[in-house]
């Protein structure tokens, strides 16, 4: 079937839009080219209308997929929840029995976080 008599959405004429100022950003439209265009973009009425505006012009590259934040990495994850739940757990122990003395929870801490510290140093020179 033959599409390019179809009527075209608001949301279709806004992306042909951004893909003719994309263009004009890059230098391949000049600024009275550019007017022109948006404005026979925002008064299209079919898929033809749209097409011809933008078929001398090459298609957008996909944006890159975006990298993870640094604690949605499963390497970074694991250790911090182990940090935290075994250093919660040792400490939770430790208040139990009286909280008196030496906290030696610290040791759980300062062991599990030279391992966290490593992985963050593993990924930040991963990107």
């Amino acid at each position: 079937m033959d599409t390019s008599q179809q009527r075209v959405s608001d949301a279709e004429r806004e992306a042909t839009t951004d893909q003719l100022r994309t263009a004009a950003e890059e230098g391949r439209l000049d600024v009275d080219e550019l007017d022109q265009r948006v404005s026979s973009a925002l008064t299209a009425r079919t898929r033809a209308d749209l097409d011809g505006l933008t078929a001398d012009l090459p298609a957008t590259a996909p944006a890159p997929p975006a990298k993870p934040r640094l604690w949605e990495r499963p390497d970074v994850r694991a250790p911090l929840v182990g940090l935290l739940s075994a250093g919660g757990v040792c400490t939770l122990i430790w208040v139990a029995t009286g909280a008196d003395g030496y906290f030696w929870p610290l040791w759980i801490f300062v062991g599990l976080g030279i391992a966290l510290i490593g992985s963050v140093s593993r990924a930040l020179n991963d990107r």
